[in-house]
């Protein structure tokens, strides 16, 4: 048997990601900060060139605040599925060295010199089959997470997208 079972849960660059995503969320919420002051600027004059030209420009700034956005949580995601496949994995290759321990020790008589060696190494393979399960839920819950974040980063994009093209026809 190996002496150490399981997979330690841990996403590569998940918090370099993160915090990618959280920059491209500030610099999306800074631009829509400059939106607000433009309107109120030109409020008066809403429909003029100048006012048009340069909330698009603002809009094209915020579509790629948006686009690293989604590339930083489609990294994270991918990271999460590897993961997320890894730790089930390691869930079924203990589950089947569980189930072939405890084979083994039901066909032991408990007056077997190594009746006592093999009902420990259940146990231990239990609490690590228990282990695990707990990683791969997380991961579970991470991935699941990031699928989120992928879906609200694409929504954005594409409603910042219809006011791009909104505003290129009001052009």
């Amino acid at each position: 048997m190996a002496n150490k079972i399981g997979i330690v849960l841990a996403l590569d660059g998940e918090q370099k990601f993160a915090q990618g995503m959280k920059n491209a969320q500030q610099a999306s919420r800074q631009l829509d900060s400059e939106l607000k002051t433009l309107k109120s600027e030109f409020k008066d004059s809403a429909n003029s060139m100048e006012y048009m030209t340069k909330k698009q420009d603002l809009l094209k700034q915020k579509a790629e605040a948006y686009q690293r956005t989604l590339t930083a949580a489609k990294t994270s995601q991918s990271n999460a599925k590897k993961a997320y496949k890894e730790q089930a994995q390691a869930v079924e290759e203990l589950e089947k060295q569980l189930k072939e321990a405890e084979s083994a020790l039901k066909q032991m008589s408990t007056t077997d010199p190594g009746y006592s060696k093999q009902a420990k190494e259940v146990e231990r393979l239990s609490s690590a089959l228990d282990k695990q399960t707990a990683n791969y839920l997380r991961a579970e819950g991470r991935l699941s997470a990031w699928d989120s974040k992928v879906t609200k980063a694409e929504s954005d994009i594409r409603k910042n997208n219809t006011a791009l093209e909104k505003n290129a026809s009001d052009m």
